[in-house]
């Protein structure tokens, strides 16, 4: 019944008109039908909507320790690292570099048995720990670089320093 009183009133106007009633007619029911939701919710992990933040950092294990006290200004990040790693002798020294996003690119300038050293040092924040990166070193000018940064992993690191407790 619908249908025959759109065709007669469809006959009352010329051709022109009704190929403009028709196209009204299907722009009117496709924007009837329900639209499929698209998300723009992406599934971040912690470590990519997390933010480096100034703050005391540590690991605890066994008769390990490992503290940072890091300072995070815009990009620039400096502080205190101590390693002090079980049957092996202990090291204290400043860090400085880069902290973008979640990661924390550094040198660590120590002094270890009466030498001092610089070593690069890369962490990842995860939640709220860092993850020491693991990588080939190389040597280059009295300094120890990732030989690739690229390839530098966190996912089987030993090392997660936590937020330090608060006194």
């Amino acid at each position: 019944m619908a249908y025959l009183c759109f065709y007669k009133t469809l006959n009352r106007y010329s051709p022109m008109h009704h190929r403009f009633v028709i196209a009204l007619f299907i722009v009117l029911f496709a924007a009837c039908q329900p639209r499929k939701e698209q998300s723009s919710e992406t599934t971040a992990t912690p470590s990519q909507s997390a933010v480096l933040q100034s703050g005391c950092y540590a690991f605890h294990k066994g008769g390990s320790t490992i503290q940072l006290d890091l300072e995070v200004n815009g990009e620039r990040a400096s502080g205190q690292l101590l390693y002090s790693l079980e049957e092996k002798d202990k090291n204290t020294g400043t860090i400085h570099g880069t902290a973008k996003g979640n990661t924390l690119d550094v040198y660590y300038v120590f002094l270890s048995e009466g030498i001092t050293s610089t070593r690069e040092v890369i962490f990842q924040l995860t939640d709220s720990a860092l993850v020491e990166g693991i990588g080939n070193h190389e040597e280059r000018n009295d300094t120890s670089f990732y030989a690739d940064k690229s390839k530098v992993r966190f996912e089987n690191s030993q090392v997660v320093l936590t937020p330090c407790p608060k006194p």
